[in-house]
């Protein structure tokens, strides 16, 4: 006879096989339809030149290698047939791609926040620190940090393991500490702090920049015929300020976003990492902890699958506009086929 707890934990596997099959499914869909559309929105000639929107744009690229690299080997999991499980040369590769293409990410967003600050500065010394040369420089730095940081996970992780959330996991405590607090802290932790506190100090120079304008065009009086009266000067300037805007917006809807899809995923792994292993639980507690593993790591790959949405609904006429410029595009090239 089936006691209670059998059927339980049986419900709660069959749960997870049905989680790894049909959610990164959708997630692997939506995020590569998004990010395409993203990267060739992001690199027409209204926004590649400005250096928050060139990061978006790699930001685009790297999402779109973590949901190939990620979701992929997910998906094929979810069907039994992931082969970097079994084979450890692809294990080591795959997780080395995925992680330093995270890393990218997330500290991408992280330079973006404090282009974002330095740009709505009302110190003209700040505001010249935004510009596309430093935003590459950027990007260099990032990249070279994120292969420095994930190096040590070519010899930390392995295939075929037992008794682990994944069979490519890491193979000792110390691998897996390592993997569990470097991802966490940097990753998601510090990356989320000061994208939150950069977002604040921008809100915050937004206010101050406003004030000045509402100061100096109570003061002035409008001259329709002195192109230099600073009434005339703030329309020049509109459509340039409405786009810093539109982007502060874009990045701060995604940063939060971004916290609310990763902060399950950190509390996780910190409670695996303090808690004993696999073989001293329950087969009921193992049941539970890997259904909730899966879960909150398909949402990470939520955080990098929905930025164009978020661009759509939030990036104003400018982001739009470049869109349907793109789609209009595309029916003409059907039309003369």
């Amino acid at each position: 006879m089936v006691s209670s707890n059998d059927s339980l934990i049986a419900s709660i596997n069959n749960a997870t096989i049905q989680l790894n099959r049909y959610l990164p499914l959708i997630i692997f869909i939506f995020g590569i339809i998004g990010n395409i559309l993203n990267i060739l929105v992001l690199s027409r000639r209204a926004l590649r030149t400005n250096p928050c929107a060139l990061l978006f744009l790699v930001s685009s690229l790297t999402g779109l290698i973590v949901i190939i690299s990620g979701l992929t080997t997910r998906l094929a999991t979810g069907w039994s047939v992931d082969l970097s499980e079994t084979i450890e040369w692809l294990c080591k590769l795959h997780i080395f791609i995925l992680f330093v293409s995270r890393t990218i990410f997330f500290w991408l967003l992280v330079f973006a926040s404090i282009d974002r600050w330095f740009s709505s500065s009302i110190n003209v010394h700040r505001r010249h620190i935004s510009t596309l040369k430093n935003a590459q420089r950027s990007i260099i730095i990032i990249t070279i940090f994120s292969i420095l940081l994930n190096g040590p996970l070519l010899y930390c992780y392995k295939a075929n393991l037992i008794g682990t959330p994944a069979k490519c996991y890491g193979y000792s405590d110390s691998c897996r500490s390592y993997t569990d607090i470097s991802f966490t802290l940097v990753n998601i932790v510090i990356p989320s702090l000061l994208m939150l506190l950069f977002g604040l100090l921008t809100i915050n120079n937004i206010r101050q920049v406003q004030k000045r304008i509402n100061i100096r065009a109570s003061i002035a009086v409008p001259d329709p015929y002195n192109k230099n009266t600073p009434t005339n000067m703030n329309m020049k300037q509109q459509q340039q300020m409405k786009t810093d805007q539109n982007l502060f917006k874009m990045l701060f809807v995604q940063v939060i976003f971004l916290i609310l899809c990763t902060a399950p995923y950190a509390i996780y792994r910190l409670y695996a990492t303090v808690t004993p292993a696999a073989s001293l639980k329950t087969v009921l507690q193992n049941a539970i902890e890997s259904f909730l593993f899966n879960l909150f790591t398909n949402l990470t790959y939520l955080a990098t699958a929905m930025p164009f949405y978020i661009y759509t609904l939030f990036g104003g006429k400018v982001f739009r506009n470049e869109l349907f410029s793109i789609i209009n595009d595309i029916f003409q090239k059907i039309k003369c086929i």
